[in-house]
């Protein structure tokens, strides 16, 4: 399953939450004018979540509820978003053209500051000579390499 149908089912889950909240239905009764003291409080009452069926806090906290799991399934997304890109991009299958600019640039620069860095002219050498195993990030007819996109 890809990134966005997660994304949606997880959409469809924080509606079906929303959709529970029959807090702002009209034909419920009103809220009683009960102090919160009093233990026959909706607030305080005996449902497992302290709060009435009929009791406005009930959909203040369903919908407090519903962005904390919409943030959370976005999240989530984000997540399974970056690994797909990886995964695409490590499997050898995009044209260079294709991967943005600044991907590139991400992997290359480190390897350039690394040689330009570099005292030892051994080792320098031999850091040059492992450019040649990325150097088709930069022609935009090649395709990079199968294998992390480290």
């Amino acid at each position: 399953m890809s990134s966005i149908e997660r994304f949606n089912e997880g959409i469809s889950e924080v509606r079906r939450l929303l959709d529970s909240d029959k807090s702002h239905q009209t034909d419920l009764p009103p809220y009683p004018a009960s102090s919160p003291s009093d233990p026959d409080h909706p607030s305080l009452g005996g449902e497992s979540l302290g709060i009435s069926s009929y009791s406005p806090l009930l959909g203040v906290t369903i919908r407090r509820a519903a962005v904390v799991l919409l943030i959370s399934h976005f999240e989530g997304f984000l997540r399974s978003l970056a690994e797909e890109m990886i995964d695409v991009l490590g499997d050898g299958t995009l044209s260079t053209r294709q991967i943005p600019v600044g991907v590139r640039e991400a992997h290359v620069l480190p390897k350039l500051t690394a040689i330009v860095g570099c005292n030892d002219p051994r080792q320098r050498m031999a850091l040059i000579g492992k450019l040649t195993a990325i150097a088709s990030l930069w022609n935009d007819t090649a395709k990079p390499p199968r294998g992390p996109f480290d």
